[in-house]
């Protein structure tokens, strides 16, 4: 047999290790087994680590470049090293105990690995099913999306992930696994007691992923194994992340990680130190710090807790950990990468976009909360200590943007302020950001558009820079495709359910917005209703113009037509 063939058969007994990895680790972490079966698993796990083992130093003693083939799956290599080096150990005696447990954990490892490369595979942007296609970037990011989705779905459909006997029901699953993908925290169930450790820790992955997009995690990663991507990629990559600078792609996804990394751990530290005391244990403590800090950074709203944050409503320091983190995640990374740049001993130049998210960020929340506890003052914030009243007030007037968490009631809130929170809702979080709406500078321009007009200037000016007709056309064209969705839905939601106006706008800007608040209908919502939402919260996430452009056809205009000036407006 020549080494092409051998290299091929190789491959393959790798892909149907790979395929039974996938199926031993999704039988023995998803489902109730038997003894009997279980120890059926656990055999053929270490029978299939002993093929993937010769399998790997089969091919490294084959191939024609041994020290980039090393190179190129390292940590599959080392952790093979690893195991022959327990079961030598184990022979002559120096562990007393048996390889099981070590064989079983490296197995464990082996399998999320190898499951992760065969991702990567699926999802380099170059090598796709359907080769012959030219895949759009907007369209990569929505099939990445309805991938992360389905496999969602069916983690939360297992036995273990529920803390009731037999599976979650599929539409229910699939409305959570939605929700968490969206980062929009509207559920169907109660996430504290309908589902088991295991399920939380799939809506936290989803979460995370869905924050960050499935697409910015692979390359990543593959840039971490191989060194290096594509031009294709990278120019897809660089169109996702709305950068003209090709060449830096791996740098930006770089920061991007290194930052929600680190504000995520930072975040989870605080929030671990401030309520560590109210937990049973460390573990347990800990768990929940970091899901509320990543939560609350991806602005899911997700809560372990059943009624949210409320019992932390005058805890001073959890307030302020989360509303920071969810501000942080909502204004987008390009704003926290241009406003933490190093200065390097110049004066700092912000962005006319950095400058604009949180000028409109600071009005928004400011307003916010004067509203709420003008508006509320003898209703939720009744008999509320006038610390806890200022709290609330700027919490709720933080979470409407995009986040979900709550303090309140908000099936109490008035109908004013309810249809105030559903324009903060509808406005959203900032472009770049894991947070949906029409986005912070998209008002901001439409607002600016308006001065101008107020003021007979034939040029939107903003921070004494002129804003460009195609991005003032782009934004009023953003509304009015958002506008019309929703009225679509709007209407097939006032027909499909029977709950009142007010309750159906709030359910779905808060989609649309992927914000998560609800006024309690969101369990009660039917199939078909569940339906509408799922696929408003997956347009907000995604973007309304997203989805249009992905379904669209690019056609350049070579026609040059004359200016019609006597057209009638208002």
């Amino acid at each position: 047999m020549d080494k092409d063939r051998l290299i091929s058969l190789l491959d393959t007994i790798l892909f149907v290790g790979t395929l039974l990895a996938v199926v031993s680790f999704l039988a023995h972490y998803g489902f109730f087994l038997s003894p009997n079966l279980l120890h059926i698993i656990r055999q053929g796990a270490f029978i299939l680590t002993g093929i993937l083992f010769l399998d790997n130093i089969l091919m490294l003693l084959i191939h024609g470049h041994p020290r980039e083939e090393f190179l190129k799956h390292r940590p599959l290599y080392i952790m093979t090293a690893l195991i022959l080096a327990h079961f030598i150990l184990i022979k002559f005696g120096i562990y007393g105990e048996s390889p099981g447990g070590y064989l079983s954990r490296y197995f464990v490892a082996a399998q999320v690995y190898i499951v992760f490369m065969f991702i990567i595979k699926l999802t380099k942007v170059n090598r796709l099913v359907f080769p012959g296609v030219n895949w759009r970037p907007e369209q990569l990011f929505i099939l990445s999306f309805l991938g992360v989705i389905i496999i969602g779905t069916l983690f939360l459909s297992f036995p273990r992930a529920t803390v009731a006997p037999g599976s979650m029901p599929l539409i229910d699953a699939f409305f959570t696994s939605t929700s968490a993908v969206c980062v929009t925290g509207l559920i169907v169930v109660d996430t504290a007691t309908y589902f088991t450790r295991f399920g939380q820790f799939v809506i936290l992955a989803l979460i995370q992923i869905g924050g960050l997009g499935l697409m910015t995690f692979t390359s990543f990663f593959t840039i971490f194994l191989f060194k290096t991507m594509s031009f294709r990629e990278r120019f897809l990559m660089s169109d996702v992340l709305s950068t003209d600078y090709i060449g830096g792609v791996h740098k930006i996804i770089g920061k991007i990680l290194t930052i929600t990394f680190t504000i995520e751990a930072t975040g989870a530290l605080l929030l671990f130190i401030s309520w560590h005391d109210k937990f049973r244990n460390t573990a347990e403590a800990l768990f929940h710090s970091v899901f509320h800090a990543v939560s609350s950074f991806c602005n899911a709203g997700f809560s372990t807790f059943s009624t949210s944050l409320a019992a932390f409503r005058g805890d001073v320091s959890v307030n302020l950990i989360v509303m920071f983190l969810i501000i942080l995640g909502g204004l987008g990374f390009l704003v926290l990468m241009d406003f933490f740049q190093p200065l390097d001993g110049r004066r700092r130049m912000l962005m006319v976009q950095t400058k604009l998210v949180l000028t409109t960020s600071v009005l928004l929340i400011l307003a916010g909360a004067i509203l709420f506890i003008i508006m509320e003052n003898s209703g939720v914030l009744q008999g509320l200590s006038i610390k806890e009243k200022i709290l609330a007030s700027f919490f709720q007037s933080v979470t409407p943007r995009t986040a979900g968490f709550n303090t309140v009631n908000i099936g109490l809130l008035s109908v004013p302020m309810l249809l105030i929170f559903t324009l903060f809702m509808f406005v959203g979080a900032s472009p770049g950001s894991t947070g949906g709406g029409i986005k912070t500078t998209t008002f901001g321009i439409l607002a600016a558009t308006v001065w101008s007009y107020l003021k007979s200037h034939d040029k939107v000016i903003l921070f004494k820079r002129r804003i460009p007709s195609r991005i003032v056309y782009r934004a009023v064209s953003l509304v009015i495709v958002s506008f019309a969705y929703l009225f679509i839905v709007y209407i097939f939601l006032i027909f499909s359910e029977d709950f009142s106006l007010v309750d159906m706008l709030f359910e779905m800007i808060s989609a649309f917005g992927t914000v998560g608040l609800s006024t309690g209908v969101t369990p009660h919502l039917s199939s078909a209703g569940k339906v509408a939402i799922m696929l408003t919260m997956f347009v907000g996430r995604l973007g309304p113009m997203t989805l249009a452009l992905a379904l669209s056809r690019r056609e350049k205009s070579i026609l040059a037509y004359p200016e019609e000036t006597s057209i009638m407006v208002g």
